[in-house]
């Protein structure tokens, strides 16, 4: 089978796909062909074989995610799991994004140079949107922890309102009748 197949087919297995805690997808089967298609293009260039690389470690996040020890980025947040937890997930955004980085990078390789200016603007087009989906998931996983810094710092205007009325009343002058001078 041809290996752009593979992979495109491990692209199906990636879409999540849930049946209660049932993954009718799973991660692990994407990774495999992404892994298998990799393997036959590694040659071509160097981000093959970087991407590759990736499907590791993101095959054995995914089997741990089968065995219920993985963690679904879009259903925590950071004030629901502890520091290795977060770690993991941090972890396992990462090698996605470096796996998708140089899957599409190296498809823009091989487009530019067979010159398939269309499937160069495609991998181009995807990038983009998968990057924007991992920010926007990795800020709405961290609103929590945005809200209690946003906490902090009121708190801290708050205590700096009160020490410089404070201040004020101890410094600046005013006349009986409340102006000051």
């Amino acid at each position: 089978m041809n290996p752009y197949k593979k992979m495109m087919i491990g692209a199906i297995f990636m879409f999540d796909f849930n049946l209660g805690s049932f993954d009718v997808l799973p991660d692990i089967v994407a990774y495999a062909l992404f892994f298998f298609g990799l393997s036959e293009l590694m040659k071509e260039n160097e981000h093959y074989q970087k991407a590759r690389m990736y499907t590791i470690p993101l095959m054995i996040l995914s089997v741990l995610e089968l065995f219920g020890f993985g963690v679904n980025v879009q259903v925590v947040s950071f004030t629901d799991v502890d520091v290795l937890v977060w770690a993991v997930i941090i972890f396992g955004v990462v090698m996605g994004i470096l796996f998708m980085y140089n899957l599409l990078f190296g498809v823009q390789e091989e487009a530019k140079r067979q010159e398939i200016i269309q499937i160069d603007d495609q991998a181009s087009l995807v990038w983009k949107l998968f990057l924007a989906s991992q920010v926007m998931i990795l800020v709405t996983f961290m609103l929590p922890i945005i809200f209690v810094v946003a906490f902090i710092i009121n708190l801290i205007q708050f205590i700096l309102l009160i020490k410089l009325m404070n201040d004020a009343s101890l410094k600046l002058r005013i006349d009986s009748d409340g102006v000051v001078l």
